[in-house]
Order: C-alpha cells, then sequence, then structure tokens
C-alpha cells in the first residue's frame, strides 16, 4: 500500500474545488470578480474580531433577491404556500415577521429556525434576555443578527419555522430561486388556499375549515359541529364570518410587508 502525504495547503485547496466541481473558469471569474475581495475583507475582520467561522453568509446579499417558498406542513390536496421575493440581506427575525404576514398569524407565541421542528442542534431565534421578557431560553444564533444568507443562500437550501410551542405551527422554508435584486421590501407573489392560518387553534383544524369555506353549501354536519365546538362559535353565522375574515388579501398584505421591522420587537 502506497502512502499519501500532503504537504502543501495548496493542494488541499485545490483538491476540495475539485471535488466540489469548481471550473477553472468559474475560479477566474471569483478572481476577477468582486466578491473575492469581499471574501477577504470578510475573513480578515472576523480573524480581528476573534470570532468562530460559523457561517459565511452570502458576499453580495445586497444585490441579489430570494424566492423563498413558504408551505404549511401536513397539508395537502391542495397545499398551502405563499411564495416570497426577499432582499438577500434581510436578518431571519424579518423572515419571522414576513411568515406571520404572510400566513395570517398574530405574532403572540414562540417562534424558532431549525433543520428542523425542535432540532437541538441548529436554533435560530431570540433569545430571552429576563424573566419577563419575550424569547427562547436559549438559541444558537441571534435572528436579529444571523442574515438569511447564512443558511438560505443556494436554491434548494431548506428550513423548518416552528411558530407557537404548545400548538405547533410548522412551516417549511425553502429557497426556490437566487435571482438579481428586485426591491428593498418583501412581496408576495404568488400563494396557493386562500384561508390563512389562524392563531390560538391547532392546525389540524385547517383542512377542515378550509373544506368549509371551498364549499360552503355542502358542508358535512359531523365537521360542522366540529368546527363549532373546537371555535367556540354559537352558529354558522358567526363561522361563516370567520372564515371570510381568513381569507387571503395579496393587496392588504404586501402592504404590510412594506412595514416589517427590521429587527425584534418584544411583545408587550
Amino acid at each position: 500500500m502506497n502512502d499519501f502525504n500532503v504537504n502543501n495547503d495548496k493542494e488541499i485547496l485545490m483538491a476540495i474545488m475539485a471535488a466540489k466541481g469548481i471550473s477553472a473558469e468559474e475560479y477566474a471569474r471569483f478572481l476577477n470578480g468582486g466578491n473575492f475581495q469581499k471574501t477577504l475583507d470578510y475573513l480578515n475582520r472576523e480573524m480581528e474580531d476573534d470570532h468562530e467561522f460559523d457561517y459565511l453568509p452570502m458576499l453580495d446579499a445586497d444585490e441579489k433577491t430570494l424566492k423563498i417558498k413558504i408551505q404549511l406542513r401536513d397539508v395537502t390536496k391542495p397545499p398551502m404556500w405563499r411564495e416570497v421575493l426577499v432582499p438577500a440581506d434581510f436578518n431571519f427575525t424579518q423572515l419571522h415577521y414576513i411568515i406571520q404576514t404572510v400566513t395570517g398569524l398574530d405574532n403572540c407565541h414562540l417562534w424558532k429556525f431549525g433543520r428542523k421542528p425542535y432540532d437541538r442542534g441548529l436554533t435560530i431565534g431570540i433569545k430571552r434576555t429576563d424573566p419577563f421578557s419575550f424569547g427562547l431560553e436559549d438559541c444558537t444564533f441571534d435572528a436579529d443578527q444571523t442574515p438569511l444568507t447564512a443558511f438560505l443562500a443556494n436554491k434548494g437550501d431548506k428550513l423548518v419555522y416552528v411558530y407557537d410551542f404548545r400548538l405547533d405551527w410548522v412551516f417549511n422554508i425553502s429557497v426556490s430561486d437566487v435571482i438579481e435584486r428586485h426591491g428593498e421590501v418583501a412581496e408576495c407573489r404568488k400563494y396557493k388556499s386562500e384561508l390563512q392560518a389562524f392563531d390560538g387553534y391547532p392546525p389540524y383544524l385547517y383542512t377542515t375549515l378550509r373544506a368549509f369555506q371551498e364549499n360552503p353549501q355542502q358542508p358535512d354536519k359531523s365537521d360542522i359541529s366540529q368546527l363549532m365546538q373546537a371555535f367556540g362559535f354559537e352558529d354558522r353565522d358567526m363561522l361563516e364570518a370567520f372564515v371570510d375574515d381568513r381569507l387571503f388579501d395579496i393587496e392588504f398584505v404586501n402592504e404590510e410587508l412594506s412595514e416589517i421591522p427590521d429587527e425584534w420587537e418584544d411583545i408587550d
């Protein structure tokens, strides 16, 4: 058996590049473009501040827009999702507000991002600063300080967003595409399923309520009874009014998206 000793850092780097499929042309474009100097500046800054290299965000994020799909888990035929154009230099707190806005939730429960629900390895959220403040007891990344492109930078990148740790509204978050900059605010462009989510009630009621919303003239009596009891409505008129109030209005949603804060605002 032959021994193999690598004593040259350049050989290691070239082997990694080859394994990643980086061509000579791609490397030349990188060297000649602006990202090379941006990368050096970022690494120098991190070393001066004695930071660990937890992630390397997209260096030209201010020039890009992420096309992000937000899809409610366990809802099919049809699914419930919203597709949003998001400036790539946004942070995860801003993405939280985007999700709340486009899904109709009320921003009144704990939330976090991770690779899977209740992921102990990666937790992006707002850390509790005192016993009376809103936030998580522990998180690996501060949502205010963590750019989206630390974990959502390329087409196909995915995370999970959990809202309300008692009722578990869980959404799959995925990057559908990365495009040239399209405005400085988030914008919902496409959606599936008119019915919005609803705070304070379990998500398993969503499909039942949607069936009523889509065909109110031919409801299943047992489903109506279940909905009336679950939501505490005394008559069908109250149920219909609730549904009408939960329908997606893309113009209103985009107005709200244009005003989301860029950092966490603690709940009173």
